[in-house]
């Protein structure tokens, strides 16, 4: 496995070098957490924010990947009916996004991607009824799952771009072990806003 990820790694860092028309840059946005766990129903859920790094790097005429790495705050609030209780949850996150893109068109404006995701989770706090509890360490903190989304970039000048996604994520599967015999299923929309650096043009 060690050998196999050395493998990959070089590969990564040659294409990269070898790449032309390379952008990044930081990028950051707001994110509506969908997080379903049993019985606990979608109540007045507050945003949460993204920051991060995000590049470009053309694979092809029309396709180019375009890895990212975030850090996440995702808020939820829900409701359980029947218990009659109100709780909140704060999720600490750091992710990393790798999904390939789809330019549309011959000026490369528009695009849309999909593509896998790994978050590592830093924190877990849930607020039952004003109190307070660390879930962290009862959690699986790894979770890999898929992005799918869409935007466009507009050239500011002839090395810098103003790019806006929208985007949907969903977990797929969790890692680790976890006191929690349902881990429930991580879902949210995220809205970005970057500023990509041509490195290498």
């Amino acid at each position: 496995m060690k050998r196999l990820l050395i493998i990959l790694s070089v590969a990564f860092i040659a294409s990269f070098a070898q790449s032309q028309n390379i952008k990044i840059g930081p990028c950051f946005g707001g994110n509506y957490s969908l997080y379903d766990y049993n019985d606990w129903k979608f109540y007045n859920v507050p945003i949460g924010f993204n920051i991060g790094v995000i590049s470009d790097i053309p694979i092809g005429k029309s396709f180019s990947f375009s890895p990212e790495i975030n850090f996440e705050q995702r808020n939820t609030s829900s409701k359980n009916e029947e218990l009659n209780l109100y709780s909140s949850q704060k999720y600490s996150f750091i992710s990393v996004n790798a999904p390939v893109k789809y330019y549309i068109g011959g000026n490369k404006q528009f695009f849309g991607y999909i593509g896998p995701y790994y978050s590592y989770l830093l924190k877990w706090e849930w607020n039952l009824d004003g109190t307070i509890i660390d879930l962290t360490k009862s959690a699986m903190r790894n979770t890999v799952g898929f992005i799918v989304g869409a935007g466009f970039l507009q050239p500011l000048t002839n090395n810098i771009d103003l790019m806006i996604d929208a985007n949907y994520g969903q977990s797929l599967f969790f890692i680790g072990n976890s006191e929690n015999e349902d881990e429930g299923v991580y879902k949210a929309v995220r809205l970005n806003i970057g500023v990509l650096f041509t490195i290498n043009k």
